[in-house]
């Protein structure tokens, strides 16, 4: 009877290890999925931002067409505009920023 218990009581750690391990499958298959929904959502949201920033850009360009014929003049006062942004941007920070001639 000693061995029977033995037995029966190895045969229920066994099964609690079994459950065990198989919870722990599905979780890690699950945290999967998670992080594929997750990338899948990142992605859609940056190629939102994206045609955003398209769409911007073509606003911009289309509007000065007639003021600022060349495209040349009006993409590089894109740039200027966007590092204007950008400097606002930095400006709001709590931080020390340095430049050098060429960066202005």
């Amino acid at each position: 009877t000693n061995r029977m218990n033995r037995l029966s009581q190895a045969e229920s750690e066994n099964e609690v290890n079994l459950f065990r391990m198989q919870g722990q499958i599905e979780q890690e298959r699950l945290n999967g999925d998670l992080l594929k929904i997750q990338h899948e959502h990142s992605t859609e949201e940056a190629e939102v931002m994206g045609k955003a920033e398209s769409a911007r850009i073509a606003a911009f360009m289309d509007g000065l067409q007639t003021s600022v014929p060349k495209p040349e003049d009006r993409a590089h006062m894109w740039q200027v505009l966007r590092k204007t942004e950008a400097l606002a941007t930095v400006t709001q920070g709590n931080c020390t920023l340095y430049f050098t001639p060429s960066d202005v």
